[in-house]
């Protein structure tokens, strides 16, 4: 958290016309670790699962494609997957 303060304080101190933060839904440890960023607030992993889930289920997906690291994109399987 100290990290991310500091950070803060150094955009204020440009004078910006404006500060951009993006924080997602999600913990991402790279990036909590490599920037002192981090998330409080529920884990919506499960329901995501479950949404995809559903959506093959409903639309005769076979694959699931998502991303799982800026720069790989990852196909999994989850035909067999249990409903």
């Amino acid at each position: 958290m100290e990290t991310m303060i500091q950070q803060l304080r150094e955009s204020i101190a440009t004078k910006p016309d404006g500060i951009l933060m993006t924080y997602l839904n999600v913990d991402v440890p790279t990036v909590r670790t490599n920037y002192g960023g981090g998330y409080i607030g529920a884990d919506l992993g499960p329901q995501g699962y479950a949404l995809g889930a559903e959506a093959i289920k409903r639309f005769g997906l076979k694959t699931w494609v998502y991303r799982t690291d800026i720069q790989d994109l990852v196909a999994v399987n989850l035909s067999s997957m249990e409903a």
